[in-house]
């Protein structure tokens, strides 16, 4: 399954987008669904981030140092200068701070490897660059969008996705991990649960896209708009990790991963958080209006007069189609970084997941 996961996902994708189209009904049953399967498919990611390897990465300080700076640095000067080309729309700039902000923690390791980049370096670094993100986010977001927009936000979501479906999980993998050192039924629990991220991966591509494709679909025209932005931050990025990897005078191999590091975004931690935000449904009650069922307009937001506790449906919408898992546009800078660089270096044949690198390593 591992060595087919790249077509089970489009085919993931392109039946959650017919049954989405097809049955708009389904929005709501499905959306209730989504947040046991992200669940599941964070507890399996967790599981693949090795937790006790964060006093290796540390004593890596030129190679954690370049990843650092450049991610918590480098990359919100140059999303906030990017930002600004949208910075009327308060959707599309809350959507493209939460895609570009973030730095990818899981399949980077894979499409690093790929192009002979140092995976196990970048495996290393994934709890730090997890947490970092996760405290720093918030931050930014102040910084770059304002107190006025932040404050329309209702926090209320956001704790209860941040909680949920990352705190608790989180534990729950680095908790595992520990059992699985001296108990069998740990190991069991890894071994099937990191034996299941394909299906898990698949059954979260379909049930997000189905639910939210068909009120996304009606903002395509905007979303659309965010493609360069995408495209110029990748032309950018691409040569700042060299020059950053050249400065702190790393190998090929740790160049290729920080360049990796710096270009791949939409990390699967900001998903629950986009899909937090409020939007129309009925049945939902975390998603009803107090104001007699009437949400926020988006042009409310765009002029300038944000409704206090809320953001905006329309905005949600447009937020949660950027940051949708796997959308065509969000995936540009990895695959495009993956061609760039594997085409400078002779093939190679790697696991799939992280879980395969890992056991790849160890042998």
């Amino acid at each position: 399954m591992e060595r087919h996961q790249i077509g089970l996902y489009l085919l993931a994708i392109a039946g959650g987008a017919i049954l989405g189209w097809s049955l708009p009904a389904a929005a709501g049953p499905l959306e209730n669904a989504i947040t046991p399967v992200l669940g599941l498919l964070l507890f399996a990611t967790f599981l693949g981030i090795p937790f006790s390897a964060i006093g290796q990465a540390v004593r890596d300080v030129r190679f954690i140092a370049t990843i650092l700076v450049l991610n918590f640095v480098i990359v919100p000067a140059v999303v906030f200068a990017l930002s600004r080309f949208v910075a009327d729309s308060p959707a599309l700039l809350v959507g493209v701070l939460l895609v570009l902000l973030t730095p990818c923690i899981d399949y980077v390791i894979v499409f690093a490897g790929l192009a002979g980049g140092s995976s196990e370096r970048l495996l290393a670094t994934a709890p730090l660059l997890m947490l970092a993100q996760m405290l720093l986010l918030p931050f930014y977001l102040l910084l770059f969008v304002g107190p006025e927009l932040v404050s329309a936000i209702e926090p209320g979501p956001f704790l209860e996705a941040l909680i949920g479906l990352i705190i608790v999980p989180l534990t729950l993998a680095a908790l595992t991990q520990w059992l699985s050192q001296e108990w069998a039924a740990g190991k069991t629990v890894m071994t099937v649960m990191q034996a299941m991220m394909v299906p898990f991966m698949m059954a979260t591509l379909a049930v997000v896209i189905a639910s939210q494709i068909h009120a996304v679909g009606q903002e395509v025209t905007a979303l659309l708009a965010v493609v360069p932005l995408y495209v110029a931050f990748l032309v950018v990025m691409v040569p700042l990790g060299m020059a950053c990897a050249r400065v702190a005078r790393l190998d090929s191999g740790s160049t290729r991963a920080v360049i990796f590091s710096g270009a791949t975004r939409n990390s699967l931690v900001v998903l629950p958080l986009a899909l937090a935000l409020p939007a129309p449904g009925p049945g939902s009650a975390r998603r009803r209006h107090p104001n007699h069922g009437r949400a926020p307009r988006h042009d409310d937001l765009r002029e300038g007069h944000p409704t206090p506790g809320r953001l905006g449906a329309d905005s949600a919408e447009l937020i949660q189609g950027l940051t949708c898992r796997e959308s065509p546009w969000a995936s540009v800078p990895r695959l495009v970084a993956t061609e760039v660089t594997h085409r400078r270096t002779a093939p190679r044949r790697l696991p799939w997941n992280v879980r395969s690198v890992r056991n790849a390593e160890a042998g």
